[in-house]
Order: structure tokens, then C-alpha cells, then sequence
């Protein structure tokens, strides 16, 4: 039997089964807009983890024999689709780009939780090296956690949907513009967060993997410029509403980055890279857009479609929650010890002033279900 071999495939993108998205987990945050307006400007520290010299872990496999003289091309499998054929089909390449969401289902929550910890505005008793490694800043590209592995793997997918967009002859122009735009804004999005995570970073922008395994480490202020080329081109192609499987028709789920989501995202890494005048205006493109709000009732923060959601990732049925965010950071009135975290907790709040008299406070006190009146 002759070996089964596909030379030139870049990436295989199965489509044999849909995915079905019920509700969503907050991942850009209205909350993070008003921050860096109210927030006194100041210089940023960056985590500059001692990463080494290995580009990112990037790779493909080809499988030989000493008795092979050449590789055969045969169909690949029918549930499984080739780079060529995703691009000459709208649908098939609207599915390579969303698929890259269904496998962040979870990034909300897991960079909450290491960068919660490396920031400490996290803290555990836990000596496990899940949270060890965050918390001491040790993060590294050869160890978990961390978003190094995963986050490449993304980018991989992005540049994979840009190259494939840009080169397809078939697609049509309003939809080539959304999906290009939304893979530049993934690719943004994890090289903020891992530039964040480990400092300088390799800049992976294409999908040949022999360029890609030897790449070096580029300094952030690059990483930076990149970023933002990225975002504003987004920006400038996306549209201005959501966008459901057609990518041209209007949507009331926000599971799909949208112009303002560019300009959010665009607003932060501004502040990062000192540039303060340009995350001010961005800011404040934001600000003036009345489908963002801060939300009064606690418990509709983390809801599907929530006001002060400027982006979120799907959680894919039957789940048990509606948000992973939501099922580790808001805990229920009957945990047990919940009271006496509270008695830990409101000492320092009204040291601060949060857990005294006003709105604010009772706000804070109803949720601990601390009553609403007085300084308890």
C-alpha cells in the first residue's frame, strides 16, 4: 500500500460538525475602557521572563521511510478539508475562522487567572505549580501554565485564515474584508497578552513553519508596532455591528469581534506602549458608543450580551453555567466558609472606603449578602 502523504497542506480544518454556541463568557471588558480614562497615567512594568532563545513551538510533521523515494498525493479523508479548498468556499472559510473561538472557550478564564496572579491581585494557599509559577513570576515558554503554546497555536490559525482570504479568488470582498479583520484581531490579541506574560516574544506573521521554528525573540516596543498595525487595519475593515455565520448580517450576539472591539483592544495596548494621548482618544470612541455600560445589577455582569461586554467567546451545549468566568470568580451564597471570608474581607474594604455608607457600598454589601444598611 503506498504511503498516504499530503505534500503541501497547511493545515487541515475539519467541518464535519457544527458547533453549537448557547452562552457566552465575557472576554473584553467595558470596565477596562473606563479604567484608562479614570486611572492616573503611569509607567507600566512589563514581566520579562528569562524565555531563552527558542522560537515558538510551531511545527510539522513529516513522516518518511529509508524506502520512499517520493511522497504520493492522495484525497484526504472525507470529513476533512485542505487549505485550497477551505478558501474557494465563503461558508467553509467563515468555519476555519470561528473554529479558532470554540477552542478559546476557556481563555477568558485562564488569563484572568494568571494574570490575576502575576499582578497578585489573586492570592492562594495552593502549592501547586499551576498557581506557584503565576504568582512568583516564573513564567516561562517550557512550562505550564501559560498561554505560550496555545496562544501560537492561534496565531498559526490566524495567519493561516489571512494568507488563505487574501489569496482566495472566490470569496466575496465583504465577507474576504470581516474575516481578514477578525484574524488580525485574534493575532493581535495573543500577541498583547503574551508579550504581557514573557516580554520580548517571537512575531510569528506567516504559516511556513521553516521560517517560523527559527525565529528569535522580538523587543516588545516591535511587538507593539505590530499590534497596532494590526488593529487599526481591523478597525478600519470590520463592521461596525456584530455579525452572525453570513459575516455581513447584523447580529444581537456579541461572540464575534466587531469595530469597536478593534478600538478596545486598540485603547489598551496604546496604553501599554506609553502611547497615552492615542489610548485616551481610543478610549473615548468607546465611551461615546451608547451599546456599552457600565451594568448596575451585579448579577448581570457576566450574562450573555451583558452591556459592559464589548466582546465574548461562546460556551458551547449542554453546560452547567453561563460563563466560565462566572462559575470561578462569583461564588454562591452557601459555600461553606464564604462568612468568615467576608469578616476577613470587610475590614479592609472599609479601610479603603468601599464598604461604608453610599450606593457603592451597599451594592458590595447586598452581594456579600451582607444586608444594605449601616457599616456592618
Amino acid at each position: 500500500m503506498k504511503i498516504q502523504f499530503i505534500k503541501s497542506m497547511v493545515k487541515i480544518v475539519s467541518v464535519a460538525m457544527p458547533i453549537a454556541i448557547a452562552f457566552f463568557a465575557a472576554t473584553f471588558h467595558f470596565k477596562i475602557i473606563i479604567n484608562i480614562i479614570k486611572n492616573s497615567i503611569a509607567k507600566n512594568n512589563f514581566i520579562n521572563s528569562q524565555v531563552g532563545s527558542c522560537g515558538p513551538i510551531i511545527g510539522f510533521i513529516i513522516i518518511t521511510s529509508s524506502a520512499c523515494t517520493k511522497f504520493v498525493q492522495i484525497d484526504p479523508p472525507s470529513t476533512q478539508i485542505v487549505t485550497a479548498s477551505v478558501f474557494n468556499d465563503n461558508n467553509a472559510a467563515t468555519a476555519a475562522l470561528t473554529e479558532i473561538y470554540t477552542q478559546m472557550q476557556a481563555e477568558s478564564w485562564n488569563m484572568s487567572q494568571v494574570a490575576g496572579l502575576m499582578a497578585d491581585e489573586l492570592q492562594s494557599p495552593s502549592s501547586s505549580a499551576g498557581v506557584v509559577i503565576p504568582y512568583t513570576n516564573s513564567m516561562s515558554a517550557f512550562n505550564d501554565p501559560g498561554p505560550w503554546t496555545r496562544a501560537y497555536n492561534y496565531i498559526f490559525e490566524a495567519n493561516a485564515v489571512i494568507e488563505g482570504v487574501k489569496n482566495s479568488t472566490t470569496i466575496i470582498p465583504a465577507i474576504q474584508k470581516q474575516l481578514i479583520g477578525e484574524a488580525e484581531f485574534i493575532r493581535a490579541f495573543w500577541n498583547f497578552y503574551l508579550t504581557s506574560c514573557y516580554g520580548d516574544v517571537p512575531l510569528v506573521t506567516s504559516t511556513d513553519y521553516k521560517v517560523n521554528s527559527l525565529l528569535a525573540r522580538t523587543p516588545i516596543s516591535q511587538v507593539y508596532d505590530n499590534i497596532i498595525i494590526d488593529l487599526k487595519d481591523a478597525e478600519s475593515i470590520l463592521n461596525n455591528d456584530y455579525v452572525n455565520a453570513t459575516d455581513t448580517t447584523s447580529y444581537s450576539e456579541r461572540i464575534r469581534p466587531n469595530k469597536a472591539s478593534a478600538t478596545a483592544l486598540l485603547a489598551r495596548v496604546y496604553l501599554f506602549a506609553g502611547k497615552y494621548t492615542e489610548a485616551e482618544q481610543a478610549s473615548a470612541v468607546l465611551l461615546a458608543d451608547d451599546r456599552y455600560e457600565l451594568v448596575q445589577d451585579l448579577n448581570r455582569v457576566f450574562l450573555a450580551n451583558s452591556t459592559e461586554a464589548i466582546w465574548q467567546l461562546g460556551i458551547s451545549t449542554p453546560a452547567s453555567y453561563n460563563t466560565v468566568d462566572g462559575f470561578n470568580f462569583v461564588l454562591p451564597a452557601d459555600v461553606p466558609g464564604l462568612q468568615s471570608f467576608t469578616d476577613r474581607v470587610l475590614p479592609e474594604l472599609r479601610r479603603h472606603g468601599i464598604a461604608g455608607q453610599g450606593q457603592q457600598g451597599a451594592t458590595l454589601r447586598a452581594h456579600l449578602g451582607l444586608g444594605t444598611g449601616g457599616a456592618e
